[in-house]
């Protein structure tokens, strides 16, 4: 389980990354779950730098590739592969039109993060951080039908599946039979 004062810091690092506003879609958000390649994220970003040179604006152009290029560079250096996984986000967050301040974040979930994303918006992409922070509650459902039963959990709005089962015993062909 994770502990209260982790939990506050997390809380407070999201709401900061959720609080920044682009100009335009020059904030970048890249969500990557535990255990996942990023050498392939890093070929899907490579993809997204040469599609972001088509963005007629040159100062929002040249924001989102800098902002791609520090996401990449620093996933070549990082690890391969996280545990719990890893979310980057990246972009101008200065107030001042003409100067551009672009900031990188590195955030590391507290629990694991099944959420593979890529997101350029004016607004970084924090729900599935945000949602973690937002409920500890843990219900057990079963679900029984004819001669189906699933086993599952309920956590926050997502559920895990448990087990699924089925009894094998043939239903009702007809009357009498």
């Amino acid at each position: 389980m994770v502990d209260e004062q982790k939990k506050i810091e997390f809380k407070d690092v999201v709401e900061r990354l959720a609080n920044f506003r682009g100009r335009h879609t020059e904030l970048v958000s890249v969500l990557i779950p535990g255990g996942y390649n990023v050498n392939e994220v890093v070929k899907q970003l490579e993809g997204e730098k040469s599609t972001a040179s088509n963005i007629k604006s040159r100062v929002t152009r040249n924001n989102v590739i800098e902002a791609l290029e520090k996401v990449i560079r620093e996933l070549k250096l990082g690890q391969q592969k996280y545990e719990k996984g890893i979310a980057l986000f990246c972009g101008n967050t200065s107030d001042d039109e003409g100067k551009p301040n672009i900031e990188f974040f590195a955030v590391e979930p507290l629990i694991h993060l099944n959420t593979r994303l890529y997101g350029c918006d004016q607004v970084f992409i924090t729900d599935p951080l945000q949602a973690m922070v937002e409920n500890d509650e843990v219900y057990g459902l079963l679900v029984i039908e004819r001669k189906e039963a699933t086993i599952g959990l309920l956590e926050g709005t997502k559920i895990k599946v448990l087990q699924k089962m089925t009894s094998g015993v043939p239903g009702k062909i007809r009357a009498g039979g």
